[in-house]
Parts: C-alpha cells; sequence; structure tokens
C-alpha cells in the first residue's frame, strides 16, 4: 500500500520493545533509503554497527548511502572497516 510512514512507526515500536533484534534495523534502514532518507538511515546504521559490531552488512549499506551523498572518504573507511572485519 506504499504505507511508509506507517510502517516506519511499526519499526520505530517495535525497535521500542526489542532494540537488539538484528532485522528490525536492516528493513527500517532499507525503507527509509528507499524514501532517500539518508541522514536517518546512516543514524540507523550506526546503531545497527553499535550493537552488531562485528556485522558486516551496515557497513556496505553504509557505503551506498554514503555513496549517494558523494561521501567518498567515508566510503573507504567503510570498506577500510569490512576488510578488517574480514
Amino acid at each position: 500500500l506504499n504505507r511508509y510512514d506507517e510502517v516506519l512507526q511499526c519499526y520505530d515500536k517495535i525497535i521500542e520493545l526489542d532494540p537488539t533484534k538484528y532485522m528490525y534495523y536492516k528493513k527500517k534502514i532499507d525503507i527509509l533509503v528507499k524514501l532517500k532518507r539518508y541522514d536517518e538511515a546512516l543514524l540507523y546504521c550506526n546503531k545497527k554497527i553499535e550493537l552488531y559490531p562485528k556485522d558486516k552488512w551496515p557497513y556496505s549499506k553504509k557505503i551506498d548511502i554514503l555513496d549517494k551523498l558523494n561521501r567518498y572518504d567515508e566510503v573507504l573507511q567503510c570498506y577500510d572497516k569490512i576488510i578488517e572485519l574480514d
């Protein structure tokens, strides 16, 4: 139905109830990117990194977002982090 604001509110509530669930952050980030709300998506990537510092996914997602924002120095930092984790 493309009612993304309502979906985002639901994910906010789910994350509030259980902030440790990996998938909720991923889905919320994907929707924020779809809506081109990149700064918010980056915040959730960083929250996910705090919860799961050894997970490469949020870094790869950050690369996609930062690339769209032409923030290439940060893109390179994320690649370095992924290489370090690998």
